[in-house]
């Protein structure tokens, strides 16, 4: 897809102030226009059945706070929003032009899709989550060399990252460089070692550079085994970090519908089957539903603590957890539930004992509390009336 040539992919501090100065310096669910991408095509014939329930007036409290579905998706920024319960959508909502067709940019939704495909290269035996970095790539600074896989998918700390939106900072330089693989080999260490949760996109590259370092054609491989082995209906595009680089920003560089992004939390509600096909590992997908071999303690949350995260509060209430680029919220009954986040409010929300997937995309979070929560409770009401 061809990009916005009012931003220059190079130098970098150009592509910086231009983006800068056409975004207002503000995210935006549309800007893979600034991005050279992969389309990846759709076309399924499979699609989710619609049996639309009358639910946009019934209230659901959350923490004594009453919302309803007509309010939230009203005067949130909320672009889309979907409930599907038993594979069926019983609600949608879209807004500002957006339609069933349209691909907005998911961020770190991202995230859980390279997971997906990490799961099913496991599976094949292009490597093992267990193994250390350096046993697939050489070349990378010698304190990341000893990172198994699975840490990198568990966001331990170890890396500096430095959050902001000035050019200097780590995340910054990594959205908009236009050469990731180069920059990567100046990351630096984190004084705090190994001991704490500290997300970041770094983790997604440095196991992306592994995968171009080992597969012929990371983007086609990623089509087949992913994009087209899950049915999706319409079509997607995954932003590169430059057309010359072609570097795939599996960081938050997928863009794609409301309706594909229910689909994939269909296949996670389903254990990881499509069309009754089992496509990613069983145990995968009933592992992530599990907080065992994760850390919810406060001292593994303490950097957000210091920073004064809006995260925070969230995590010192013991339920949260981070596997395998999925967040999880502990039920006490059934599978937890399990939710791709974006950095604007995109979410992929699964509640496997509800039966229930939520979809959320908007240009801006929207709210002043946690969307997980609102999802949480919404889940439990419509498995009570429907």
């Amino acid at each position: 897809m061809k990009f916005n040539a009012l931003v220059p992919e190079s130098p970098y501090i150009f592509r910086y102030l231009a983006y800068a100065l056409l975004s207002q310096a503000k995210q935006s669910v549309y800007d893979y226009k600034y991005f050279s991408n992969v389309r990846f095509k759709g076309g399924s014939s499979a699609s989710l059945e619609k049996k639309i329930e009358s639910i946009g007036d019934v209230d659901f409290n959350v923490k004594g706070v009453k919302h309803t579905l007509n309010a939230l998706v009203s005067g949130t920024d909320t672009l889309s929003f979907l409930v599907v319960k038993d594979g069926k959508i019983i609600f949608q909502h879209y807004s500002d032009g957006v339609r069933e067709e349209t691909p907005l940019l998911s961020y770190s939704v991202t995230k859980s899709f390279f997971s997906s495909y990490l799961s099913r290269l496991q599976q094949f035996g292009v490597f093992s989550f267990s193994d250390m970095l350096d046993q697939h790539n050489q070349s990378m600074p010698s304190f990341i060399g000893k990172r198994t896989i699975q840490s990198l998918m568990n966001m331990e700390s170890g890396i500096r990252y430095i959050h902001g939106k000035s050019p200097s900072t780590d995340m910054v330089r990594f959205w908009l460089s236009p050469n990731v693989r180069n920059d990567l080999l100046s990351i630096k260490q984190d004084v705090s070692g190994q001991s704490y949760f500290l997300y970041n996109d770094i983790h997604l590259h440095l196991l992306y550079r592994m995968l171009d370092n080992k597969l012929f054609d990371v983007a086609s491989d990623f089509y087949h085994s992913i994009w087209k082995s899950f049915d999706m209906t319409y079509d997607g595009l995954l932003m590169q970090d430059s057309s010359k680089r072609k570097w795939l920003k599996m960081d938050g560089g997928l863009s794609l519908t409301a309706y594909d992004m229910a689909k994939f939390g269909q296949i996670y509600l389903n254990n990881g089957k499509v069309n009754e096909n089992q496509i990613l590992p069983l145990e995968w997908c009933q592992d992530i539903k599990k907080s065992t071999n994760t850390r919810m303690d406060l001292e593994y949350w303490d950097l957000y603590r210091q920073i004064n995260h809006r995260w925070y509060p969230v995590f010192k209430e013991g339920r949260t957890y981070y596997k395998n680029f999925w967040w999880g919220t502990e039920q006490e009954n059934g599978p937890n539930d399990i939710y791709a986040m974006g950095i604007l409010g995109q979410f992929v929300y699964v509640s496997s004992k509800n039966n229930v997937v939520i979809v959320r995309q908007g240009n801006s979070w929207g709210i002043e509390g946690w969307w997980p929560s609102i999802f949480e409770k919404l889940a439990e009401k419509v498995n009570e009336i429907i």
